[in-house]
């Protein structure tokens, strides 16, 4: 496994399954500086069922190849590895195809007739149009954050940004020296992936007692994402619970998959990003600290863990009691 990037592949995969998990996918933004490893921990995924990576589009492109596939549900996710070819086109095609994956994530595919594209799947028979049935398609993208900051007003305005779950990370001293070493030695930690994926649609069950967990975490993060009510993040949070525990071979969803969940609060925040180490930490929990030291002491030094542990804290993530520290979630 590529070193710091664990959190990075556990979300992208739970992303894929909440493809197959009602109502609808959850849509990922992953932004971090060049050679991060973006581009290749997606590719990763190029041989999933469901999953199609596009390198680079243009609406046409798009509407020729890929609405087909997924009006039939042979396309359930898209991953577009690298965001900035498309963006960089100008901005006449990144606009179209910002709107294009607005309605794919949003309304789900529809008839789409504009000056570039002509699609109607409902007289050609793709989809039912008596069903009503909404066929939506989950998006993961990638770019680097520095031209993500740049375009952000660009992206506010199409509304693109609210609707993909922005997942911000960085490596920590001890990850960077071990992807070093391992450059050194020429290794590729980078392998193609096979996910364990549903046959069709599924129904995963939600408690109340277990959804108002997730209160102060949405409560804390809604305004960083750039939403004023956090309805949006809540979905996603929700489905990605749901995700974690069809992974885990439940049709209910419990705290372990509401904690799995909320160890990706931290690569929400931006500027502040999370890390490998924030992330081991969080799915340590609950423990005391020298436990966490224990646990984490192959990786991690002990000052790398305590400055984890405070910001953390900071974040109003997780909390500390006579027991030690836990996540927040009530």
């Amino acid at each position: 496994m590529p070193y710091g990037l664990k959190p990075l592949e556990d979300i992208v995969e739970l992303c894929i399954i909440s493809c197959w998990i009602k109502p609808k996918p959850v849509s990922l933004g992953i932004f971090a500086p060049p050679e991060y490893g973006k581009t290749e921990t997606l590719l990763q995924y190029a041989g999933c069922e469901g999953v199609r990576i596009i390198s680079d589009a243009t609406p046409y492109g798009i509407s020729s190849h890929i609405l087909p596939e997924i009006a039939s549900g042979r396309v359930r996710c898209i991953i577009i590895a690298d965001l900035a070819k498309i963006l960089n086109r100008g901005w006449r095609i990144s606009n179209e195809v910002l709107s294009l994956l607005n309605v794919l994530i949003e309304e789900g595919v529809g008839g789409i007739y504009t000056p570039t594209i002509r699609f109607d799947p409902y007289s050609s028979g793709i989809i039912d149009l008596n069903k009503g049935k909404r066929v939506r398609c989950g998006c993961i993208i990638a770019a680097p954050i520095g031209l993500i900051e740049a375009r952000k007003e660009t992206l506010t305005k199409y509304g693109f940004w609210s609707r993909i779950l922005p997942f911000y990370y960085e490596y920590t001293e001890e990850d960077l020296l071990r992807a070093h070493e391992a450059i050194k030695e020429g290794k590729n930690p980078f392998k193609p992936k096979k996910i364990d994926l549903p046959k069709e649609d599924v129904e995963i069950i939600l408690p109340k007692e277990e959804v108002d967990k997730l209160d102060p975490i949405v409560n804390a993060l809604r305004a960083l994402t750039g939403s004023e009510t956090g309805f949006r993040l809540r979905w996603n949070l929700q489905q990605l619970s749901k995700a974690h525990a069809w992974k885990m071979g439940r049709d209910v969803v419990e705290e372990e998959d509401i904690r799995a969940v909320v160890s990706y609060a931290p690569f929400i925040h931006n500027p502040i990003t999370g890390d490998e180490c924030m992330y081991r930490i969080l799915r340590a929990l609950p423990a005391r600290s020298e436990e966490i030291v224990k646990e984490l002491s192959g990786m991690y030094s002990r000052a790398t863990i305590y400055r984890r542990l405070k910001k953390l804290k900071e974040m109003g993530i997780i909390r500390e009691t006579i027991k030690g520290y836990d996540i927040v979630l009530y």
